[in-house]
């Protein structure tokens, strides 16, 4: 007897979610482009000497990336499991804290110094990386489905 119109899609599941699995293997795939540009950043950060409120607000920036990033990898240790609301509500305060990082990268763009501009390129080749896996993310994840909650 043959099944006509029944595609089987094997599924798994993020944070409670049932997803297909090609969304899971993008889901992870794009863990290690995202840790990697948030060190990128840290060290982006650390290049920055001068001028003092430039190098205030980068490194500030870049604690609150870290931040969000090691909230983030907390919550993902579980991938499948639902996030509980303690880890949601810390999830949220993290990336509300990551609200100045646009800004303070866009303060030290202009900055004429070889070692910023270096860790500038690199910080801006993992950003690329990491948005690459993020549209592999968006392409192969329900539109429907939020990954975050």
């Amino acid at each position: 007897m043959a099944l006509t119109g029944v595609i089987a899609v094997a599924a798994d599941k993020i944070h409670g979610h049932e997803v297909p699995a090609d969304c899971v293997a993008a889901y992870k795939a794009a863990f290690e482009p995202e840790q990697i540009r948030t060190d990128k950043f840290v060290a982006l950060a650390a290049s920055v000497q001068s001028p003092a409120d430039a190098k205030d607000r980068i490194s500030k920036a870049a604690e609150a990336l870290k931040a969000y990033q090691d909230v983030l990898k907390k919550v993902d240790a579980n991938l499948a499991d639902p996030i509980p609301e303690d880890d949601k509500t810390a999830l949220k305060k993290a990336q509300a804290g990551t609200a100045d990082v646009a800004d303070a990268l866009a303060q030290i763009t202009t900055l004429d110094d070889a070692q910023v501009k270096k860790a500038l390129a690199d910080f801006t080749a993992a950003r690329r990386a990491e948005m690459a896996a993020t549209s592999d993310v968006v392409k192969k994840c329900p539109a429907n489905v939020d990954l975050e909650s």
